[in-house]
Order: structure tokens, then sequence, then C-alpha cells
């Protein structure tokens, strides 16, 4: 686009130097180029549907075809939908975005059945509206979501199982080798699905109010809370870290039934549910107020 913009303007500057054009035509020149650059600023950042045609890379071109739409370079971008389908592997290697990321085909024909996206490491997958981990239609369109080591996700809301999904191989959202999916709320449909989900070494931060699922993604490694109020929706464990970052955790009748550690912010654990503590609480309230407002068991003995 930039080198475009360079080649564009030269030849009107020329004609403005040449005073053997009159200025109706100067004029006429410059309009032109403007229509031209408008048009080209369209077609590039025109909202576009991909989806996969080969395994491969997020930055390559060679892997997307655009079913509807435009786009002027060929690789999805944050107003763009995609779609991970064909038995297709895509791997997140450099800082990539788009609005929606459908995981697993949707339609009928051959190439409409399971996907996968890998985030490599340290790199980030930012999605502007829903994450969908799941196809519909038949039994073969699953997807999986692979984090590696410092691996980022993020968005408003992640769908695990469509609910239009067929009984068969189970989808999966894979945290084993750590990784951050940074959250506004989960839907979970699994009438009939198998989903299979693994917090491994990896953190879930909730970022808006929410209520926690009450199956599959029920336990965490660690969990953080970092703005509106998160409800547990059943007993859940976390192997990790508990952190109260910004907001309120609200546990109601719910225990949270082992934690490692608690982190607290200047916020609140609320409930009359039971936290059963591993390890120690840390409260850094910088001047304000951090407070737990439920009952606490000691998961080990205390030495005299």
């Amino acid at each position: 686009m930039h080198r475009f913009y360079e080649d564009f303007t030269l030849p009107i500057s020329l004609i403005f130097k040449n005073p053997f054009l009159n200025s109706r035509k100067v004029a006429l020149s410059v309009a032109a180029g403007i229509v031209l650059l408008l048009s080209t600023l369209s077609e590039s950042f025109g909202q576009a549907t991909f989806r996969t045609v080969a395994s491969g890379n997020w930055n390559s071109g060679a892997v997307w075809s655009i079913v509807s739409g435009s786009d002027g370079d060929g690789i999805p971008d944050a107003d763009d939908d995609v779609i991970i389908r064909g038995a297709f592997t895509i791997n997140v290697n450099v800082n990539s975005f788009c609005s929606n990321l459908q995981i697993g085909g949707t339609a009928s024909g051959s190439l409409n059945n399971a996907g996968t996206v890998n985030i490599n490491t340290n790199i980030s997958l930012i999605v502007t509206n829903t994450v969908t981990v799941g196809g519909f239609g038949s039994s073969f369109r699953t997807g999986t979501l692979i984090f590696a080591s410092g691996a980022v996700l993020q968005t408003p809301d992640l769908t695990f199982g469509n609910a239009g999904g067929t009984p068969g191989t189970p989808n999966e959202i894979d945290m084993a080798a750590g990784g951050i999916l940074r959250v506004g709320s989960f839907t979970v449909n699994s009438t009939g699905i198998t989903n299979n989900w693994t917090p491994g070494t990896g953190t879930v931060v909730m970022t808006t109010t929410n209520t926690l699922p009450t199956q599959d993604i029920t336990s965490f490694n660690n969990l953080t809370i970092n703005g509106g109020t998160t409800t547990l929706g059943v007993n859940t464990p976390i192997a990790g870290t508990l952190r109260i970052d910004g907001g309120t955790l609200a546990m109601g009748i719910r225990n949270i039934t082992t934690v490692a550690a608690i982190n607290m912010t200047g916020t609140s654990i609320t409930g009359t549910g039971t936290i059963t503590l591993a390890g120690d609480i840390t409260t850094n309230a910088s001047g304000t107020t951090a407070s737990i407002n439920a009952p606490i068991a000691l998961g080990e003995a205390i030495e005299p």
C-alpha cells in the first residue's frame, strides 16, 4: 500500500510542473488518482470470509481461499471471518487477527471436516468476536485448538462444541504446554457431543462479567479474574494460582475444592462455599482493600 501511494503521487507532481498542461487536465488527473486510490484502499481493507484449502502457516496465502467478500493481501485480518476445515492444520506463526474463527467444518462437501489451530510459542491471536471450537453436520467436523508455551488467544467469547454438532471424534482445547486464554465468557454445547478440555499448565483470564461453565470447562491450572464478576458454575479445582487482579469472584454456594495459592490485588472473593487452600495468600492491594468473604479450609496440616 505504501509503495502504491509513492508511485501514484510522482506523476501528479510532474503534471503540476508541466507548463503545457492546463488546470482542467491537472484537476482531472488528480480526481482520477483519488478515485483509484480510494478503490485500492477499499479492496485492501474489505471484509472477507476465508476457509482453508491446505495445511500451513497463517500468514501464507497458499492455505486460504476467499469464499465471499474481498481482501487485498489474501491473509485474514481483523475484519475477516475464518473457517478451518478439510482436516487441515493452521499454525499461527505470527501475531494475527480475525473477526470470527470457526474451527471445524460447517457445510456439506468432501473438505468440510475437521480443523486444527496451533498457536505457536509467544504468538498471539486476537479474535474480535467469537471463537467456535467444533463444526456441525457430520461426526467428522470436529475442532482442535492447541496452545504452545507463551501462546495467547484473546476473544470476547469462546464456544466449545457447536450447537449443531454430531457425536463423533471429540473437540479439543489443549493447554498442556501452557499459554494464555484471555476470554470474556464461555459457551459450552455438549449435548450428544464430547469436548475434551486440558488445562495443563495454561492460564485462563476472565475479562468481563460471566458465569463459568457447568460442564467440560470446570477445572483450571491458573485462573485470573481481571474485570467484572465471575461466578462459579460448579465446584471448581484450581491446580495452580487463583489471581484476582480486578473485579470479583462470586463463589455462591460452590466450592473451590483445591487451590495452590491465591493472589489478591484490591478486589474480592465472596460466597458461602469453601476454599480449600494448599498454599499461601498474597495481597498486593496498593492502598485499596482486598477481601475474602468466604470460608477457607487449609488443605494441609499446620506444623507447630
